[in-house]
């Protein structure tokens, strides 16, 4: 649909949330119990605290970012990110569930417990911090890469694969780091 929401977009209180916007798409403070799905045609930005089950967030000529203010909660996901520019989700967030980045550039994500990456496109650098366990679950490739897990351990799951086109890898944990697939 030809949506143009101007200004900041609450939503007060939904079971499944989507929103469309032909250009710029600004959200405040919102809470869903199911999904909430969010397209911009450029840019956008989560500026409040966001409580959802699941969460879809594309930005097809732009960016996904967040304001210093914001928190985002998926329940249960997962959480399914796409974006044409940078992917900036690191502010006090909990993702549980798996998180896809279908696309994006540079794409940075910071969970306040553990946070488990499916599959994930970056032309650029990906940046992954968890408080507790990093798990990487799923198809990953990006040019560059940096995790860090500041109270457990890394970790690549059966069917996990990494690629690292051009580099530099910077790992760092509390706990051990094992990413010994025989396809990295």
């Amino acid at each position: 649909q030809a949506n143009d929401f101007n200004g900041t977009v609450n939503v007060l209180g939904g079971t499944d949330v989507t929103l469309n916007d032909t250009n710029d798409l600004t959200l405040g403070n919102v809470t869903a119990t199911g999904n909430l799905d969010a397209t911009a045609a450029t840019d956008l930005a989560l500026n409040g605290t966001i409580n959802v089950d699941s969460l879809d967030l594309e930005a097809t000529g732009g960016a996904i970012s967040q304001g210093a203010d914001g928190t985002l909660t998926v329940a249960t996901g997962p959480t399914n990110l796409n974006a044409a520019g940078a992917i900036t989700l690191d502010q006090a967030n909990d993702f549980n569930g798996t998180v896809n980045v279908l696309g994006g550039t540079d794409v940075t994500l910071n969970d306040t417990d553990d946070l488990a990456l499916g599959d994930v496109t970056a032309s650029g650098n990906l940046d992954a911090t968890a408080a507790t366990d990093l798990a990487l679950n799923g198809t990953i490739s990006v040019d560059s890469l940096d995790l860090e897990s500041t109270g457990g351990a890394i970790s690549q799951g059966a069917d996990g694969t990494l690629t690292v086109a051009t580099g530099p890898t910077n790992l760092d944990a509390a706990g051990a780091i094992t990413l010994d697939k025989a396809n990295d």
